[in-house]
């Protein structure tokens, strides 16, 4: 296995990714120049498709990541973090359902596990609307992480070079 793969400005370090530019003075560098002169093989450049792939991989996974990492809501009258990964988006789904049943006590609540702005997470009752207005915000907050990804896929297909592709990055939605 290579330590190393040519870039466009000199070589990509494989063990954490540092770009060393070919430059006589780099440290780096020189180090590269001794490995090479010793017998090691530098793997080829990373091909635009190659590197489109890579970061359409990236995007996938930091989108997936940014849906499961929670939400805020107000519902409640200040802002809370919701969880979100699969199990708490059914939960959340049951929840809103059951808000949405017709005949439903006037007091009829429903906990629901949540996080303050101090940092506590508690099951805390919400009413009817309050869990609706979570439930919005929640499929809101993966509305927008999916969109993003579909812009970013977008720039992708467009992309034509190594340094488009790179300037390419996932921020998470606001």
């Amino acid at each position: 296995m290579s330590d190393y793969r040519f870039t466009q400005t000199g070589v990509m370090r494989l063990s954490d990714g540092a770009q060393i530019p070919n430059a006589s003075g780099n440290r780096d560098w020189l180090d590269y120049l001794a490995w090479r002169d010793a017998g090691g093989v530098t793997l080829p450049g990373q091909t635009v498709e190659g590197a489109r792939e890579q970061r359409l991989s990236r995007i996938d996974a930091a989108c997936s990541s940014a849906i499961t990492d929670g939400f805020t809501s107000s519902a409640l009258g200040k802002a809370c973090l919701y969880p979100s990964k699969p199990t708490d988006q059914s939960n959340l789904q049951a929840s809103v359902l059951a808000s949405l049943f017709p005949g439903l006590a006037e007091d009829w609540t429903t906990p629901f596990w949540c996080q303050d702005a101090a940092g506590t997470w508690a099951y805390r009752p919400h009413t009817a609307a309050q869990i609706q207005r979570v439930g919005t915000d929640g499929k809101n907050a993966i509305n927008a992480c999916i969109a993003h990804k579909i812009a970013l896929e977008e720039q992708l297909a467009q992309a034509k070079t190594l340094a488009e592709i790179e300037a390419i990055t996932w921020t998470p939605p606001q």
